[in-house]
């Protein structure tokens, strides 16, 4: 559902039971966030560094959270942007293509 928002390519939602809020991971868009988010920063890293571009993100992952009617306690409370793709290669997947929690 969150995969609707145009500058999200991938994104995983841990919902931990011993913890308090839920937690994302989100690998942004590259050039749509360089398109689209206005700054003056030039590089990505640094785009994804900046506390306003997470802010923005995280909010519209919480309205599009309302707009589904999510119960508070399923809303992402907090994001942390990851700047390469999840795969097998930096150990994020598996082979089969599944998230290795115990790296995410």
């Amino acid at each position: 559902m969150y995969l609707r928002l145009q500058w999200i390519v991938q994104i995983f939602v841990d919902d931990v039971s011993t913890e308090s809020s839920i937690v994302a991971i989100v690998m942004p868009h590259k050039e749509y966030v360089r398109q689209n988010f206005k700054t003056t920063i030039t590089l990505f890293d640094d785009v994804c560094k900046d506390t306003k571009s997470k802010q923005l993100i995280l909010n519209d992952l919480q309205r599009l959270a309302k707009e589904y009617k999510f119960k508070y306690h399923k809303c992402i409370k907090n994001i942390r942007l990851h700047l390469d793709l999840f795969s097998a290669e930096n150990s994020l997947i598996t082979s089969r293509l599944k998230t290795r929690r115990t790296k995410a």
